[in-house]
């Protein structure tokens, strides 16, 4: 998760620099989002909202949600999870499948599989783009 943090740090600051992605603020690793409902959740990777409201915990989905998949989650709990980030704010969230070396990228009413051999581009950044073998450490 450090290498996608890091190509995203640098790629959102450059993309500021440039006065583009106005629309993004942060990258950040494992911080906690307060959902309206009383819920909250914890990205492995996030990219805030520029400007999100910020309390003890960052408030509503970030902009782009990124989670590695665990053999411990169900298809059923990544759904639901994936609808909570969409409901309260999220453009995009990605997952990523480590058995089967690929990343989902989900937008609003749909996704797309990139495998191990593509790179994870978004229309949300500019100029990133990213291997997915790179991101599997590979």
């Amino acid at each position: 998760m450090r290498r996608i943090f890091l190509r995203l740090h640098v790629t959102v600051e450059e993309a500021h620099e440039r006065g583009e992605a106005r629309d993004l603020g942060e990258v950040c690793v494992e911080t906690g989002y307060r959902l309206p409902d009383n819920g909250w959740v914890i990205p492995d990777v996030s990219v805030t909202h520029a400007g999100q409201p910020e309390g003890k915990y960052l408030e509503d989905s970030p902009a782009i949600a990124i989670e590695k998949v665990s053999p411990s989650n169900t298809a059923e709990d990544l759904a639901v999870k994936t609808a909570l980030y969409f409901q309260f704010g999220a453009r995009e969230v990605w997952r990523i499948y480590q058995k089967t070396r690929q990343v989902e990228v989900h937008v609003p009413g749909g996704s797309r599989a990139v495998s191990a051999d593509q790179a994870v581009t978004t229309p949300l950044l500019p100029g990133f783009s990213l291997r997915v073998a790179e991101i599997l450490g590979e």
